[in-house]
């Protein structure tokens, strides 16, 4: 088990947190895939209720909270990571990600905050890391609250408090990239079929074409299928 977090693993990414959760669970469950299911939908929910704390402390309305929350629960963006078991890097990643950017809006509304809420602040942005590297949008989100913090009530933060926060997830995002720079030493990543840089991701017009034509038409809690469509069908799902 100690050995995820300081070999490569093959498939190039650097995530032992989950891989540690499933073989608990293999452990546990076996090949009772519904148990694997039954779990990342638990977790799924989880993640709304975080999601709508976060728009509260934000400053919206809970009405509104609760829409957004809820827009994200059926969102057809989610359904593979709620419907793969082999997706629960995404799952868990964004539950500790949540975490973060609420337990550091805490730090930064409250300086008298205790040091016990700081070392918080530090594993969850650990443990998000540690799971899927979307996990680092957590520094740039924070960045961009607190620029923009005028939008969501925080214009009394004091500077020197809100810098001392983004430290603690600037120092743990650092040492985390550093990881893996020893490990993989680069950032790692799905392996070039030639050559021995790493391919990742490109942003073209079939991304956004496969958003329309692909995942929209589909509900995240839905049997995992596929099956063909009628035009009226589509058309109903892009009005939805």
């Amino acid at each position: 088990m100690a050995s995820l977090f300081i070999n490569r693993q093959n498939d190039g990414f650097y995530r032992p947190l989950t891989f540690i959760s499933l073989w608990f669970d293999y452990k546990w469950l076996g090949t009772y895939w519904p148990g694997y299911h039954i779990q990342s939908i638990l977790i799924h929910l989880v993640n709304i209720s975080l999601i709508c704390k976060l728009a509260i402390r934000l400053g919206l309305k809970t009405r509104v909270a609760w829409m957004a929350a809820a827009f994200f629960g059926v969102a057809p963006v989610t359904f593979e990571t709620v419907l793969w078991p082999a997706a629960r890097f995404d799952l868990l990643a964004a539950m500790f990600t949540l975490l973060s950017l609420l337990t550091a809006l805490d730090l930064v509304k409250n300086e008298h905050a205790g040091p016990w809420k700081r070392i918080l602040l530090a594993v969850f942005v650990a443990a998000g890391l540690l799971n899927k590297e979307s996990a680092y949008c957590l520094l740039p989100l924070l960045c961009f609250l607190l620029a923009t913090r005028n939008l969501w009530g925080l214009e009394s933060v004091k500077r020197s408090n809100a810098l001392n926060v983004l430290g603690i997830v600037a120092a743990i995002t650092a040492l985390g990239l550093i990881v893996r720079i020893v490990i993989y030493h680069g950032l790692g990543g799905y392996p070039a079929t030639s050559g021995s840089s790493s391919s990742h991701f490109h942003l073209s017009l079939k991304t956004i074409e496969t958003l329309v034509t692909r995942v929209l038409a589909v509900a995240p809690f839905t049997v995992n299928v596929s099956a063909g469509m009628s035009v009226w069908l589509y058309f109903l799902c892009f009005c939805l």
